[in-house]
């Protein structure tokens, strides 16, 4: 019988990890879920500094793990407990120095070997990041995919962008207007060669050898507080400025989420094509994500 594998690199994503781990469970029903913990050494775009600054500030002692990768293992101590029929990993990546975001990324999605995990053809490879969910509904429509399937072929789903709080999203992603935009959800193996092709796209996000599905990802990348907004300001390379606009548009968004004001958001002021804006929107949420501190009740 063919398994289910999710693998997810992730780093200082421990107010994610603790929401998505119930969210795996109830959408996926996953037979094993890895977490693949380290810093990608040059970041998720292949820009960043990673000097000795940076990793002081965001890294757990003298490890390429995050500052609370305590809370990330402890989490995953617990899904082992509330869901023993699942295999749960908690492991830490190496990296060689100046990998690219692409090839950590690939790395970090394909060391099944390694963890003593045998792939065979016909399983269904998940290769997740820390911060997309699916709402709770959508099991039998997910198995009626993967059912259609062969090895080596896999589809898209459409994925939301939320900005902030739960009711803004990227404008240039918003697909009720016509914006849409697909990224990998899952390969069915029968290749290592083929499943890696398809993770090398991390950065260009291409995926032209995958069928596209109506299915829709929640992917809360700006789900984010305190250090956690700061590491990914970090990460990215922009114009210090570009972030200090990029934060007032996110102060707006939540204080517009408070009040309930349905407008949209400016977020990168200095372009002025729709792209750079946040588009509001109401939808039912996965339950899982709205424990989390950006979710405003």
């Amino acid at each position: 019988m063919s398994k289910r594998i999710v693998i997810i690199p992730n780093f200082g994503e421990s107010h994610l990890i603790k929401c998505q781990i119930p969210n795996l469970v109830d959408t996926l029903q996953p037979d094993i879920v890895i977490y693949n913990e380290s810093l990608f050494p040059k970041g998720p775009e292949s820009k960043t500094n990673i000097n000795e600054e940076f990793r002081k500030k965001y890294c757990y002692q003298d490890t390429n793990l995050a500052w609370d990768t305590l809370e990330t293992q402890q989490l995953i101590k617990q899904a082992q407990i509330d869901y023993p029929n699942v295999k749960w990993i908690h492991n830490e990546m190496k990296f060689p120095k100046d990998t690219s975001a692409s090839e950590a990324y690939t790395m970090a999605v394909s060391n099944f070997e390694d963890l003593g995990i045998e792939v065979e053809e016909g399983d269904f490879i998940f290769p997740y990041e820390p911060d997309i969910f699916h709402h709770e509904s959508i099991y039998e429509t997910l198995t009626n995919l993967l059912e259609q399937l062969n090895p080596n072929q896999g589809f898209t789903s459409v994925w939301l962008d939320f900005v902030g709080t739960q009711n803004y999203i990227e404008k240039n992603n918003n697909p009720f207007i016509g914006n849409v935009r697909g990224r990998k959800l899952c390969i069915r193996f029968g290749t290592m060669d083929f499943y890696q092709k398809i993770t090398r796209e991390f950065e260009s996000q291409s995926y032209r050898d995958l069928f596209k599905s109506n299915l829709l990802t929640f992917h809360y990348n700006w789900f984010r507080f305190e250090k956690n907004k700061q590491l990914r300001f970090d990460q990215i390379v922009r114009r210090p400025e570009y972030w200090n606009m990029f934060n007032e548009g996110l102060e707006e968004i939540y204080s517009n989420t408070v009040n309930k004001i349905q407008q949209d958001v400016v977020l990168r002021p200095e372009r002025f094509d729709h792209m750079r804006w946040a588009s509001y929107i109401n939808i039912e949420h996965p339950k899982a994500i709205k424990t989390h501190p950006n979710y405003i009740q």
